[in-house]
């Protein structure tokens, strides 16, 4: 997991027909107080027969001040440095009659970190380096009326990955994930959105690849990284309205957020489970997307989160 707080800003160039045949180009740069990262991708999904596609992705990243929990009882966390790039290629079909998609993916990952404790987390964890060989599948269905300010419809998907040791001082590991969720539309605009999300890896995962809850994308009343392991579960619950009738493009929002993940010497415990609630207001900009604004209050702070879109 990561933790990409902080002062963030980033140049991307896409380009979404490429050529006239409908191929998709990104680049992307980011830097920011704790990121700095470049990422590459094509996507073809057009020019093969009977819905088939392929992509191919790459990314160079680092982090800084990252945290790992090194314990839950009592909670103690220590910093480190994360270095990682990867390659990877995909290749899937459409199931457009079904709204369903699927697609495999076989690539290499290189990762390094290095402890870089402080006077408030002074403990140093142990530094790692290593290479991975991964394989990995994808399945999802997607009804959603818009994927960027759905008002109705279901998204699920299941993710299937596993990863070989190739070199370095780390196991072979694999990982599984289910989110679903799904966007219920009432009169005058107003909308429940749900989302839940479970994972499960096993015990051998390294915590540069475990799950990670808290922060505005997730927890919204946590820190960033406030949870992280190898088994994680969330729940998000989201009313949306609009403010007036008078003033449009305006939306406020109530949400409840439920959610943890546990180390792998840790047993699932509920009652450590993460609760947060608060409201929101969204400031929907015609061809831009949505402006979020949330304030969230848990059993460890209160936070003001700022984001860019719904955050589900």
């Amino acid at each position: 997991g990561s933790n990409r707080g902080g002062i963030v800003g980033n140049i991307a160039l896409s380009q979404l027909n490429y050529k006239g045949k409908g191929q998709q180009i990104y680049l992307n740069w980011e830097r920011g107080t704790l990121i700095n990262s470049f990422s590459f991708s094509f996507a073809d999904p057009y020019s093969l027969k009977n819905d088939y596609f392929y992509s191919f992705s790459t990314y160079f990243t680092e982090l800084f001040n990252q945290r790992a929990i090194v314990s839950n009882n009592p909670l103690t966390i220590g910093l480190y440095k994360d270095f990682r790039s990867s390659v990877s290629f995909s290749f899937g079909r459409r199931l457009i009659s079904k709204d369903m998609t699927y697609s495999f993916t076989l690539g290499n990952s290189n990762f390094k970190t290095s402890p870089t404790p402080n006077e408030e987390f002074p403990v140093v964890i142990n530094p790692t380096k290593g290479s991975y060989l991964f394989s990995g599948f994808n399945l999802s269905k997607d009804t959603r009326d818009d994927e960027f300010y759905p008002t109705r419809g279901i998204l699920y998907s299941l993710d299937l990955s596993s990863f070989f040791k190739s070199s370095g001082n780390l196991d072979s590991f694999s990982k599984i994930s289910f989110e679903f969720r799904k966007y219920f539309n009432f009169k005058n605009d107003r909308v429940f959105a749900l989302r839940t999300f479970v994972g499960l890896a096993t015990d051998k995962i390294p915590f540069v690849y475990q799950y990670t809850l808290g922060g505005s994308d997730t927890l919204r009343g946590y820190d960033f990284n406030r949870f992280i392991g190898s088994k994680a579960f969330l729940l998000n619950l989201e009313y949306r309205f609009p403010i007036s009738k008078k003033v449009e493009n305006l939306y406020g929002a109530t949400f409840i957020d439920v959610g943890g993940a546990f180390l792998p010497n840790e047993s699932i415990n509920l009652s450590k489970l993460g609760l947060d609630y608060g409201v929101g207001l969204r400031f929907v900009v015609p061809q831009f997307g949505a402006i979020r604004v949330d304030y969230a209050i848990s059993n460890e702070k209160s936070k003001l989160a700022i984001g860019i879109g719904q955050m589900f």
